[in-house]
């Protein structure tokens, strides 16, 4: 075909180098089942220490290639009494029902049960099952086209072993593997960090917006100021007394988002925010920046901070209109006690509006509002910062994976340059 590269051809598994060769998942690996055993006998389930690994627990492993847990854990017995195929160290385990395509390395001896099949490498391709799981994460698409069923989609023994793979030289399937490694890592890394800086953010609301700063920009202590208790929800907690104790309809007015048929939401440049987030665009704006939306449905309880023109969508948001307060501080304190301001009356868990104007609040002066929303707000950007650092970096994984799993681009071996298709 004249559109294959020069020093490239075209197999079952795609368009690959001419030098790597053309396999299946069972010419490298051996393709074992899984099973459950009675859950109604309690000699299998309690205290078991084994991995017994499912489709849940791979879709609950947050994307991660390696799998180190799972929800359930079973016993000695249940793998004598049910012959349960063992998975070593260093085996791929895939989901094949429900849905097909997870992905992950276990990191510990595991069993698994019939919605999984596991690869157990052979000897020949010890030390590149990396390459593996990555190579089969990239073909969920694929392996799910595969599947049969009508009801639900299942990937059988047969069709996963019958899978076509590329099959390059040993030592550039691990040099792919460790570059795709490299970028997790550095994932992994922004991750910590990111959970790290919400931890600091969380337990800075817990004081700032309850304990307050003085003049000095100090966190005042009891020791040194005065503080009084209020009930904000189902707590009743300790605020600085100089703080104005009001009913939170005397701070905000929640007024219901607005109708927009989603055929006007096809052109303009204002966003049309739900509770969803962003969902398409308007010609003119409801409501102008800067703006606190509240989840009243569905993402009950959340709160987004808008600076920009916007239209909030109808049923599923609250807009704050403000009363002389900062309107940053005000959605710290909504992030922090709204969840209290819940309305248990509502057949459906839902935000009252009426219920939260009647709730109190803890006011302080506004160059002490101004000052707690500038320290969050320097958190809050740096959160945003290293989210963007971890979206660039699942998008040059993403890159990678296309180029390097199939050969289109190529590592450079023993010091020698990489090269393109």
């Amino acid at each position: 075909m004249s559109d294959i590269p020069e020093g490239y051809k075209l197999t079952k598994a795609g368009v690959i180098p001419e030098e790597w060769y053309e396999g299946t998942v069972s010419d490298l690996f051996h393709v074992v089942t899984g099973t459950t055993p009675s859950t109604s006998s309690p000699e299998y389930w309690e205290d078991g220490t084994l991995l017994w690994i499912t489709p849940t627990d791979l879709s609950t492993n947050n994307g991660q290639l390696y799998i180190f847990n799972c929800e359930r854990k079973i016993t000695d017995s249940a793998v004598r009494d049910y012959n349960l195929n063992r998975l070593p160290v260093g085996s791929i385990i895939v989901s094949t029902r429900a849905p097909v395509g997870y992905v992950a390395l276990n990191r510990k001896v595991a069993y698994i049960n019939q919605g999984c099949k596991g690869l157990i490498p052979k000897e020949n391709v010890s030390g590149t099952e990396v390459y593996y799981s990555y190579y089969l994460k990239s073909r969920t698409s694929e392996l799910t086209r595969v599947s049969g069923g009508s009801t639900f989609k299942e990937l059988s023994k047969q069709s996963l072993e019958s899978f076509p793979i590329p099959i390059p030289q040993n030592n550039e399937r691990r040099r792919i593997a460790t570059i795709l490694s490299a970028v997790d890592a550095a994932i992994t890394a922004t991750d910590e960090v990111i959970a790290k800086t919400e931890e600091l953010k969380r337990g800075l609301m817990q004081v700032l917006l309850v304990k307050g700063v003085d003049e000095d920009g100090r966190v005042r202590s009891e020791e040194t100021h005065t503080f009084c208790e209020k009930k904000v929800g189902s707590k009743t907690l300790k605020f600085p007394e100089s703080w104005k104790f009001k009913n939170m309809g005397d701070v905000i007015t929640l007024k219901r988002g607005y109708d927009l048929p989603s055929d006007e939401r096809v052109a303009g440049e204002v966003p049309v925010i739900s509770s969803s987030g962003v969902s398409g665009y308007h010609q003119e704006a409801k409501v102008c920046g800067p703006s606190v939306v509240t989840g009243r449905y569905g993402t009950l309880g959340e709160v987004f901070f808008i600076e920009r023109d916007f239209w909030p969508l109808n049923t599923t948001l609250y807009v704050c209109n403000f009363k002389d307060n900062d309107p940053k501080f005000i959605s710290y304190f909504l992030k922090l006690h709204l969840a209290a301001y819940q309305s248990d009356a509502l057949s459906i868990p839902g935000i009252n509006r009426n219920f939260v104007h009647r709730l109190p609040c803890a006011v302080p002066p506004p160059p002490e509002q101004h000052h707690i929303a500038a320290v969050l707000s320097t958190i809050d950007r740096d959160l945003a910062a290293e989210r963007d650092h971890r979206a660039r970096l699942q998008t040059l994984k993403k890159g990678l994976m296309q180029d390097l799993l199939t050969g289109r681009k190529r590592v450079p071996l023993n010091g020698g340059e990489g090269h393109d298709a």
